[in-house]
């Protein structure tokens, strides 16, 4: 009986610790600066820095838009993580795109898939591969764009 007792204490030992075991490696997965491309409808293709703080499944940051060295907005991102799954939206409020200071940006519908590649590579990095709905306000001359991007970042 107290083998039992004993073994049945391990096991609960064991079960407690995979399950923070996996909550902290949710969170590290998607901590700090991505960099990459986001390739609108058009074929346009940005180069964005996204910056993600994660608090257990919770994730926020920001993001800022480029093209050729010259930054197209910049906002917040908002979402959520469950292995491998990333879900999320991003704001870009009034004042955040360049030369139009009244255009607000809404993205929907962001989702990516997370990749870490870094077991024996000899080049070890994460990425985030996925899709977002971009939506402007009435005052913005961009359009709306079904957008693609890749964001990597080094292991």
């Amino acid at each position: 009986m107290t083998s039992r007792v004993r073994l049945s204490g391990l096991l609960l030992s064991f079960a407690a610790a995979a399950i923070v075991t996996g909550c902290s490696a949710h969170t590290d997965d998607l901590n700090g600066t991505w960099t990459g491309t986001d390739t609108l409808s058009d074929g346009t293709q940005l180069s964005d820095t996204v910056t993600l703080t994660a608090d257990n499944s919770t994730i926020t940051g920001t993001v800022v838009a480029s093209l050729n060295g010259v930054v197209i907005y910049s906002g917040t991102v908002n979402g959520t993580y469950s292995n491998p799954t990333f879900t999320f939206t991003m704001t870009v409020t009034a004042g955040g795109v360049t030369n139009q200071p009244s255009c607000s940006l809404q993205f929907s519908s962001g989702s990516a898939t997370f990749v870490n590649s870094n077991s024996g590579s000899t080049s070890p990095s994460k990425t985030l591969t996925g899709t977002f709905v971009v939506t402007p306000g009435s005052n913005c001359t961009i359009g709306q764009t079904t957008d693609t991007f890749m964001w990597t970042m080094a292991g």
